[in-house]
């Protein structure tokens, strides 16, 4: 107990005074209110409890867990602005307090200082300019570099060339070797092709012979066929021109057939008997004439166009004349007499019935048979009458389809006919007639041309004699000269490999001389190149110093905020380090606060806050951890370590750094059984609890979850509704009685808790 005590002191060490203040309120109206509360134990429990000891019920609750960050409001981002060059201060654009925009001006340097920066930053361009070029001339050396290496160039493709020349003079390549076998090989083909075409020429085979006399056979055939052809064409087209017309003359026959429709008299008939059955039956129930479009439309849809509903009219309970005068409503589409007529006038209005099925048993006396159905009649009359417009429509779309077709075979057989008949016209001087004779014609060229080709065969021409002979020669030669190229491939001789090792010998020692000419050169260039392009990047720095500075000479706003902060004044000379003003971002806003050690731990990064001020205290900001130092400080033997939290702004609110503001972080909610502190004993390690049992007061170990510092979570040990003790002073339990709330009011778990006095 003494351990849990002290711990619980530290904490109320550490607390603000604001949290101090709570904590002694919280107190006092537990005492103030347990006062009274002594009248609810009975006599036996005042005998088991001391004077200073108070009984309280367990209740489940909510124990809300939080860590609190105290602290003022901070800027954290604010930055002192220099000119970085010597001068003296020209101007001062902005005054102490006064709100900037980013890239704003805010100071000036004198005129002959922002003249002198101007000519260092022109000049360090030179500077830089100059060094580039320099470098430039130290990598390009141009006619020097560029004639040793064509030298070297030059040298590797001599060498490349002669040592290829030496190559394929001693190792031919296998391409060469296989073209030159190719062309050998192509030449003994043509000398064979050219042998083979001068001996058919001299003696022509039995086999071209055969071919040449039955090609004149075929010719004197064809002559035969094209001499007969007109006059078997003539025919058949007259026969075709007769079966035409006995074709037209039948499809005529059928059109004529399908146009009659004499038959369908009897079911125009049928439908008119139909319509006037269903017009009955309709006047019958509802006393409505039905027009000539409403005897298309079914009884449920017209009814429901009538808003006449039979079930409801002719059902009981129905009155069809509500003022109790006979009359008939022009304002509804039946016939309010016709309807009272039947249902109250008629003797059998029992037997009416709107559907007659068998949910509904027929009255007393009355047969089924004589049942009146409503919906029955209305029903078969109009089935009726679809059933003989659907006989009607299927009749009217055969005869529309027969006609149809008869239509279409007369079209086809008058088009076949005049086909014919064109065709006939056309064998008697027509086009037709042109192409019979030119087929005639052509079959006796083909037969000219076949007897020309036999008697060449017979006897060959002496000019294409001579020809043939001549290619036979050529072929010989190429041969002779294929096999002269294939032979000095394969063994070459020594006086055409020695000239080639000497050119290979030269080709290499000439390489050698320009590699090393331009080596020479390079490593010297390299040597030069290092030099400026030291220089280039000295230039360089130089000139984005210079140019910082001219740029320094008028100070701009960093970003949108206000000026802290002025320390020189205008005409005041000034170093190159020497502070002007301090800008701060006022967007950017932190609670710099101090967190104690016990919660620390529980504190991360991230983690999002509800922020409050003093001065604002109808108001709550939303706030980010983000920052938590391991700088300590030390009061009174208890750490604290301070915290940042980043604070969102709303539109419009402006703060002022040095602000008091607490930030709480939210670490989450446990449920359970709630005590209050002061009713747990034992060390840290043993806690236990008084428990009232009956007339006793018995002591239970019990295991504790989390505790905000008034109310401890009690996870094993306690059942909900057991009471337990716990102590108050002598002075605050005189007349101690009354009640306190455990969890939070948000939550359905937060009750009111009557303490009891002994």
């Amino acid at each position: 107990m003494s351990s849990f005590v002290s711990r619980a002191l530290g904490a109320l060490k550490r607390l603000r005074w604001g949290r101090i203040a709570m904590a002694v309120a919280l107190v006092l109206v537990v005492a103030v209110v347990a006062y009274g509360a002594c009248t609810l134990l009975g006599a036996s429990s005042q005998t088991a409890l001391e004077e200073s000891q108070r009984v309280l019920p367990v209740r489940m609750g909510v124990l809300t867990k939080e860590v609190s960050v105290d602290g003022g409001i901070v800027f954290p981002d604010k930055e002192t602005l220099t000119f970085a060059s010597r001068g003296f201060v020209d101007e001062i654009l902005v005054s102490e307090g006064e709100e900037v925009k980013e890239g704003q001006p805010l100071a000036r340097l004198d005129a002959e200082s922002i003249a002198a920066l101007r000519q260092a930053a022109a000049q360090a361009e030179l500077d830089l300019s100059t060094a580039q070029d320099d470098l430039t001339v130290a990598e390009n050396p141009a006619l020097l570099f560029a004639e040793s290496r064509r030298a070297v160039a030059d040298a590797k493709a001599a060498l490349q060339d002669a040592r290829r020349e030496l190559d394929t003079l001693l190792d031919p390549p296998a391409r060469a070797l296989v073209l030159a076998r190719s062309a050998v090989a192509d030449a003994r083909d043509a000398l064979r092709v050219a042998r083979r075409e001068l001996d058919v020429l001299l003696a022509p085979s039995a086999y071209a012979l055969a071919q040449a006399r039955g090609a004149v056979v075929d010719a004197e055939a064809a002559l035969e066929d094209a001499r007969d052809r007109p006059t078997s064409e003539r025919e058949s087209a007259g026969a075709q021109v007769d079966a035409a017309r006995k074709d037209l003359d039948v499809a005529r026959r059928r059109l004529q057939e399908a146009g009659d429709t004499s038959g369908h008299l009897e079911h125009r008939k049928a439908i008119a008997d139909a319509e006037r059955a269903y017009a009955d039956a309709v006047r019958k129930w509802t006393g409505a004439e039905l027009t000539a479009d409403e005897l298309a439309i079914s009884p449920g849809a017209l009814f429901e166009g009538w808003q006449f509903d039979p079930a409801a009219v002719y059902g009981q309970g129905y009155d069809p004349l509500p003022g109790g005068t006979p009359l008939d409503d022009p304002a509804t589409r039946w016939n309010e007499l016709t309807v009272y007529a039947w249902t109250s006038l008629y003797p059998g209005a029992d037997a009416i019935r709107v559907t007659c099925d068998d949910s509904e048993p027929p009255p007393v006396g009355v047969r089924s048979d004589e049942l009146l159905c409503v919906q029955g009649d209305l029903d078969e009359a109009w089935e009726r009458l679809d059933e003989a417009r659907g006989h009607l429509d299927g009749l009217l779309v055969q005869h529309a389809t027969g006609l149809a077709e008869a239509e279409a075979g007369v079209i086809r057989t008058e088009r076949s006919l005049a086909e014919a008949e064109t065709a006939l016209a056309s064998l008697h001087g027509g086009p037709r007639a042109e192409l019979l004779r030119g087929q005639f014609a052509l079959a006796e060229a083909n037969l000219a041309q076949a007897d020309a080709e036999l008697a060449r065969l017979m006897t060959p021409d002496p000019v294409e004699l001579d020809r043939r002979r001549g290619r036979v020669a050529l072929a010989e030669a190429n041969l002779a000269q294929a096999e002269v190229d294939l032979a000095k491939l394969t063994t070459p001789g020594a006086d055409e490999v020695e000239p080639k090792r000497r050119q290979v010998a030269v080709a290499e020692a000439d390489l050698s001389a320009a590699e090393a000419e331009l080596a020479r050169l390079t490593a010297r260039q390299g040597l030069e190149v290092t030099l400026r392009e030291t220089a280039v990047i000295a230039a360089q720095a130089n000139l984005d110093g210079a140019v910082s500075r001219l740029d320094n000479s008028t100070l701009k706003a960093p970003w949108d905020g206000y000026v802290s902060k002025i320390v020189v004044e205008e005409n005041e000379e000034i170093n190159a380090v020497d502070p002007i003003l301090e800008v701060i971002d006022y967007g950017v806003v932190e609670v710099d606060g101090r967190v104690d050690e016990f919660e620390v731990l529980s504190l991360e990064r991230g983690a999002v806050a509800a922020v409050t001020l003093d001065s604002l205290p109808d108001q709550t900001l939303e706030g980010v951890v983000t920052e938590i130092s391991s700088d300590t400080t030390r009061e009174q033997g208890s750490a604290t370590f301070s915290a940042a939290v980043k604070v969102v702004l709303p539109e419009g609110l402006r703060l002022q750094e040095g602000l008091r503001a607490t930030a709480r972080v939210s670490l989450g909610e446990e449920h359970g059984l709630l005590v209050p502190n002061p009713a747990i004993r034992g060390d840290y390690d043993n806690p236990v609890v008084l428990v009232v049992n009956g007339d006793e007061v018995e002591e239970r170990a019990v295991v504790l979850g989390s505790s905000d510092g008034f109310w401890t979570v009690v996870k094993k040990g306690l059942s909900e509704n057991e009471r337990i003790v716990f102590e108050v002073s002598l002075q605050d339990a005189r007349g101690f009685r009354g009640s306190v709330t455990v969890g939070d009011q948000e939550y359905e778990e937060a009750e009111t808790i009557v303490v009891e006095e002994p």
